[in-house]
C-alpha cells in the first residue's frame, strides 16, 4: 500500500517537472514499443540516422515505462516532434505527436473490443483525441478501421504509409547476409539442398490464459494442435524441402520447451534477443522468406506487398472470434491463402503452398488495405519530407 503511493507521488512529481522543460527546435523522438518485431519506430530512426545523417533524434525503447532515467524523459519532454507505436504520449501542447502504430487492425479493438470495460474504452479515447496530431495511413480503410476503434476524426489521418515496411525493401547484399543468418540456424547438410524458407508468426494467444496452449507450449508443440505428430511434421519438411523459422509473442516465447524444439532438424524458433544480437528488424528476414504462415496476426497484411504465398493456420478460429472477434469479417474472405485448422490440413497445406497460386486473392485483398500512391516511394522517406520536416 505505502509503495503504490509512493509511485503515485513520484509520477505526479515526474509530471510536473516535465512540463517545466522547454521544447527543443528540431528534436525528434521515437517511443519504440516493438522491439525489433516490425518496428514502425526502428525504421523510422534508422532512416532519420542514416539516410537524413539527422543528429537530434532518439530511438525510446520499450516504451511506455515509467522507470527510465530522468535523461531520458528529458529527452521526451524536450522533442519537437514525437513518434509513437503504441499507447500515444507527450508531455505539452507544443509538441506535435505522430502515431505510426504497429499494425492493420484486424482483431477488435477499443470501442469495438468485446472484452474490455466501456469506462476504460471512453479514457483511451479522450486520451487520444488530446494527444495524437497525426496518424500514418496506407488507405481509406485503415482509416475508417482505426477511426472506428478510437473515434479519431478524418483530420488527422494521412496516407504516408508504414515505415516497418520498408525492411521489405533491403538491397541484394543485405538479403543475401539475412537468408545466411537464418540458415546458420539448422545444420550444413539441410542448407546443402536449398530448402525454402517458411516463418511462422502467430499473433498472442494467450489473453484468456489459456491453459491447454500453456501445456503445449511446455512439450514443444508451438502450434497448439491437439493431433499434431512431429514425425510426420518432420518427415514432411524433409520431403518437401522445407525449413521453418518460427517466432513467438515474448509472453509464449517463455513457455516454449526448447530443448523439445532442438530435436527438430527443419524447424528452429527465434526470440527478441535473438534479433537484438544481430541488431535487425524482423521485417528484414521476412523479406528473404518464401511463405509465411500466422494465424489472426495483421503481419499478412505487411507480407502481401512482397505477393509471397500465405499459409493461415486457425485451428481455434470460433474460440477467438467469440472472444476477441474481427473488424473484417467473415475472417476466410480476408484470408487470402491456404487455411488449415487441425494437424491434417495444415499437413496437407505444407504440401500445397507454393503448389496453388492464390495471386489474385492476395491482390484483392492488398488493394482494400493499400493504395497506389502510398508504394510510389519509402513510407520514412514521406514521412520525412511530407509531415516531419514541416512540423520542424
Amino acid at each position: 500500500m505505502l509503495k503504490n503511493k509512493l509511485f503515485t507521488l513520484y509520477i505526479k512529481i515526474l509530471s510536473t517537472l516535465l512540463k517545466l522543460i522547454p521544447v527543443k527546435k528540431g528534436r525528434i523522438c521515437i517511443l519504440n514499443g516493438s522491439g525489433y518485431s516490425g518496428s514502425n519506430g526502428l525504421a523510422m530512426y534508422k532512416y532519420l540516422k542514416e539516410e537524413q545523417d539527422y543528429e537530434d533524434v532518439w530511438l525510446i525503447e520499450n516504451f511506455p515505462s515509467s522507470h527510465l532515467p530522468f535523461k531520458v524523459w528529458f529527452k521526451i519532454a524536450s522533442a519537437e516532434v514525437i513518434l509513437g507505436t503504441h499507447d500515444p504520449y507527450k508531455v505539452s501542447k507544443k509538441q506535435a505527436y505522430i502515431q505510426l502504430w504497429h499494425g492493420v487492425p484486424l482483431k477488435r479493438m477499443g470501442f469495438l473490443a468485446k472484452n474490455i470495460e466501456k469506462s476504460s474504452i471512453e479514457v483511451s479515447h479522450k486520451h487520444w483525441g488530446k494527444t495524437v496530431n497525426y496518424i500514418t495511413s496506407s488507405s481509406d480503410t485503415y482509416d475508417t478501421l482505426m477511426s472506428a476503434c478510437e473515434g479519431i476524426t478524418n483530420d488527422k489521418f494521412i496516407h504516408l504509409g508504414f515505415p516497418r515496411n520498408d525492411f521489405f525493401n533491403i538491397d541484394e547484399a543485405k538479403k543475401t547476409r539475412r537468408r545466411q543468418e537464418l540458415e546458420r540456424l539448422f545444420e550444413p547438410i539441410i542448407i546443402e539442398n536449398k530448402p525454402r524458407i517458411l516463418f511462422y508468426l502467430p499473433t498472442f494467444r494467450m489473453e484468456d490464459n489459456n491453459e491447454l496452449l500453456s501445456e503445449m507450449l511446455k512439450a514443444g508443440n508451438i502450434f497448439g494442435l491437439s493431433d499434431f505428430d512431429q514425425d510426420d511434421f518432420e518427415a514432411v519438411l524433409e520431403r518437401e524441402n522445407i525449413i521453418i523459422v518460427a517466432k513467438l509473442h515474448p509472453v509464449e516465447e517463455k513457455k516454449v520447451n526448447t530443448e523439445a524444439l532442438n530435436k527438430l532438424k527443419h524447424m528452429k524458433i527465434i526470440d527478441g534477443d535473438w534479433l537484438r544480437g544481430y541488431e535487425h528488424d524482423l521485417y528484414e528476414y521476412l523479406a528473404v522468406t518464401d511463405a509465411l504462415i500466422t494465424d489472426y496476426s495483421s503481419v499478412y497484411f505487411d507480407y502481401l506487398l512482397m505477393n509471397k504465398p500465405l499459409l493461415f493456420l486457425v485451428n481455434d478460429l470460433q474460440n477467438y472470434n467469440t472472444n476477441r472477434g474481427f473488424l473484417l469479417n467473415p475472417y476466410r474472405t480476408f484470408a487470402p491463402g491456404l487455411v488449415a485448422e487441425d494437424w491434417h490440413t495444415f499437413e496437407r497445406a505444407l504440401i500445397q503452398v507454393f503448389r496453388v497460386n492464390l495471386q489474385d486473392e492476395r491482390n484483392r485483398v492488398k488493394e482494400i488495405i493499400y493504395q497506389d500512391e502510398y508504394l510510389e516511394s519509402s513510407a520514412s522517406e514521406q514521412i520525412w519530407e511530407q509531415l516531419i520536416q514541416k512540423l520542424i
